[in-house]
C-alpha cells in the first residue's frame, strides 16, 4: 500500500456504544475484504504484559522496549517520553492494512464518527468539533452531517469506504457493450 493507511475515530460519551458498533464496523468491513487495523486510545497508564511472565520481568528490569514474539504474532512493549498522536501510530504500526480504526483521540484534528448513546445526558461533541462527519445514535437528532442509527452497520460500512477508501481511488467497471471499460 502506498502513503498513508486511511483512518478515522470513533468518539463520544463513556457506555455511549462505541467499541460495540467498532467491533460490528470491523466484522462488516472484513467481509467486504479489507485488512482493519484498531487502535484503542486510554487517557489512563496501563500495564499490558502479565506480571509473573518473562517479558513483564525483562521489562521491569530495565528494558526501554521488550518484543514478545512468536511465529504467529508479535506485541511490542515500549515506554515513552510523550503520547504518540494517532497519525504517527498509523503511520508506524499500521502500515499493513487498509483501514484503521480508532476508539478515542476526541481532541485531534482527524475525521471523526461521534456515537451518541440513548443514556448519554452531556452535549454531543459535534457541537463543537467540526471533525466529526456524521453521527451514529437512535435519538433525533437536528444536525447537517450524516447520521446512521445503531442498526445501520451496512450503511455505515458504505460511508466509511466512500469516504476513506473509494473517494480516491480509480474504479474501472465494464460497459454494458462490453467494449470498454468505463470510469466511474
Amino acid at each position: 500500500m502506498m502513503g498513508t493507511t486511511p483512518f478515522f475515530c470513533i468518539v463520544g460519551r463513556s457506555n455511549s456504544g462505541k467499541t460495540t458498533v467498532i467491533k460490528l464496523l470491523i466484522k462488516s468491513l472484513i467481509r467486504k475484504g479489507l485488512r482493519v487495523g484498531a487502535i484503542k486510545h486510554t487517557s489512563k497508564d496501563f500495564e499490558f504484559d502479565l506480571q509473573g511472565k518473562d517479558s513483564y520481568r525483562l521489562k521491569h528490569a530495565g528494558a526501554s522496549v521488550v518484543a514478545l514474539s512468536s511465529p504467529k504474532r508479535i506485541a511490542v512493549f515500549k515506554e515513552l517520553d510523550s503520547e504518540l498522536f494517532v497519525e504517527e501510530i498509523v503511520e508506524k504500526y499500521l502500515k499493513d492494512v487498509d483501514i484503521v480504526i480508532v476508539e478515542g483521540y476526541k481532541g485531534s484534528s482527524s475525521p471523526k464518527i461521534e456515537v451518541i448513546g440513548k443514556q448519554t445526558q452531556e452535549t454531543p461533541l459535534f457541537k463543537g468539533d467540526d471533525k466529526i462527519i456524521a453521527v451514529i445514535s437512535d435519538r433525533d437528532l437536528e444536525v447537517t452531517i450524516p447520521v446512521f442509527q445503531f442498526h445501520e452497520i451496512e450503511n455505515i460500512t458504505d460511508f466509511i469506504m466512500e469516504s476513506f477508501l473509494l473517494r480516491n481511488q480509480k474504479i474501472y467497471l465494464p460497459t454494458e457493450n462490453t467494449e470498454g471499460i468505463e470510469k466511474i
